[in-house]
């Protein structure tokens, strides 16, 4: 190969290089620039799922970061106000128709899911329970 091609071929790939370094660096800024940031008030029981790592990752996958404070059901409609946070998650149905109810919110509500409820007690209870048609036996536990 002829030395006089040898400078400018190397200045092509280090240009190229340098080009190539520019738009990853801007399409990782663009990427950043992108998510969003949802502040907003939780129920004490609902910090182990926003702390879980698999809620975490799936969020981020999606360009959403959740920040968030913990708040009873009762302060909650108080301290959520359109400025200072993007939602309020409250423990229960009652809790959530109060803040919709005091803050004018005619949209419904979302039911993101459910959490079983056990009631521990003894078998002739819920003997008592399958008698009324309350319950039902299945297996070696009863189920409401």
């Amino acid at each position: 190969m002829n030395r006089r091609w040898l400078g400018p071929l190397l200045s092509i790939v280090l240009i190229i290089g340098v080009g190539a370094a520019i738009i990853a660096s801007v399409r990782g800024t663009l990427s950043d620039n992108q998510k969003i940031t949802a502040r907003g008030l939780i129920g004490s029981e609902k910090e182990e799922f926003f702390r879980d790592e698999r809620v975490i990752r799936a969020l981020d996958r999606l360009g959403i970061q959740v920040d968030f404070e913990k708040a009873g059901s009762r302060e909650m409609s108080q301290k959520l106000n359109n400025e200072s946070y993007d939602f309020g998650f409250p423990a229960g149905v009652p809790a959530a128709e109060k803040i919709r109810q005091d803050w004018g919110i005619s949209s419904p509500g979302y039911d993101v899911f459910f959490t079983p409820l056990v009631v521990a007690s003894w078998h002739q209870l819920g003997d008592l329970l399958v008698a009324n048609g309350i319950a039902s036996k299945q297996n070696d536990h009863y189920a409401l």
